[in-house]
């Protein structure tokens, strides 16, 4: 995974829809679809890569039954894939629940258990850690 490596403005271009997070981006990569939204040290995402992937992530949440307004607790490194899965948490109605990389056994499941979180995304490495 790759580390975050620097980040980009929105175009300065008026926006004049609803401040939503996905809305935000669906309008960014409408008018901006090859404009880098996110640079990164081994991968770079337009807003249209961007917008898909976070639907994309949005629409799997979905199908596991995650509603808006729900928990989802996210477990991943800081990548292009954490800010698509945040992304696409967001794009889904739900709230974002980031957990500390470092945090393993009890401590880890008191965390998951207290926030609420019916539904977890994790990086395959730390899955160990909820033992």
């Amino acid at each position: 995974m790759s580390p975050l490596v620097g980040r980009t403005a929105l175009p300065k271009e008026q926006y004049s829809g609803s401040w939503v997070v996905s809305h935000l981006l669906a309008d960014r990569a409408e008018k901006f679809p090859e404009k880098v939204a996110i640079y990164a040290e081994h991968e770079n995402l337009t807003y249209s890569q961007l917008a898909q992937r976070a639907a994309s992530f949005a629409g799997g949440l979905s199908q596991l039954g995650v509603a808006p307004g729900e928990r989802v607790a996210t477990m991943l490194p800081a990548s292009t894939a954490y800010l698509t899965a945040w992304f696409g948490v967001v794009w889904a109605g739900a709230i974002d629940v980031p957990i500390n990389n470092d945090f393993k056994g009890e401590f880890l499941r008191h965390i998951l258990v207290e926030s609420g979180a019916q539904t977890i995304v994790i990086d395959a490495p730390f899955m160990s850690r909820l033992d």
